[in-house]
């Protein structure tokens, strides 16, 4: 089954971009509002449930939910895991040199942290509703509300500035890299499948899996 959205050659509607726009606001204000929640509280869950609900009404309202049936969805669902698993991969080697240098090893270890002060089966389902969310607005309703070639490009630069909100470099720097990651799977296959697995694999594997210090 592939998730896919609506074919972006035509000029997307006015409605369409005014959503996107009141959507990338309420997603910033709610994810700067999240830093003063305590991580271990339950308000935090709530807090990162109502982040992702946003996302996914942005782009429910610029999409509707529409589903095609393919016959070969096996390769794309193989392609996002092993990317997944690959970018992971890379994100371990890259955190030993910074560790190694000193360069991010306070910004990555206080993500860690906030991964740990709560209770794992939260953590994992935070983390695979979140993933969804974003791959749902910003790889769909917002590229598609951009269309044309620079698409990628700023569909990236904004969901870097959206989580900057959240205060930590570390995490900015990922979503530049794998924003980036997902935005050309996105522009390569059309559809949204193939990031919703990469950043979903990706994700689980960063909050249960990374080295800690």
């Amino acid at each position: 089954m592939t998730l896919a959205t609506p074919e972006t050659k035509a000029p997307p509607a006015r409605r369409h971009r005014g959503v996107v726009t009141v959507t990338l606001i309420l997603g910033a204000l709610l994810l700067t509002a999240t830093i003063n929640v305590e991580r271990s509280s339950m308000l935090f869950v709530v807090a990162g449930l109502a982040l992702a609900l946003v996302w996914t009404v942005g782009f429910t309202l610029t999409h509707g939910w529409r589903r095609h049936f393919d016959t070969r969805p096996g390769p794309d669902i193989t392609v996002g895991i092993a990317v997944g698993v690959g970018m992971f991969g890379v994100f371990v080697a890259a955190a030993w040199v910074a560790r190694r240098t000193g360069v991010l090893e306070g910004p990555i270890d206080d993500i860690l942290r906030q991964a740990d002060d709560q209770a794992l089966a939260w953590v994992i389902a935070l983390t695979v509703v979140n993933a969804g969310a974003e791959e749902l607005f910003f790889r769909g309703a917002l590229m598609d509300a951009l269309a044309g070639a620079r698409a990628s490009l700023v569909s990236t630069a904004l969901y870097v500035a959206v989580t900057l909100a959240g205060g930590n470099l570390a995490l900015a720097i990922a979503a530049a890299v794998m924003g980036t990651v997902f935005a050309v799977q996105r522009r390569i296959t059309g559809a949204l499948v193939v990031p919703i697995v990469t950043h979903i694999v990706w994700s689980v594997l960063m909050v249960t899996a990374f080295p800690r210090s």
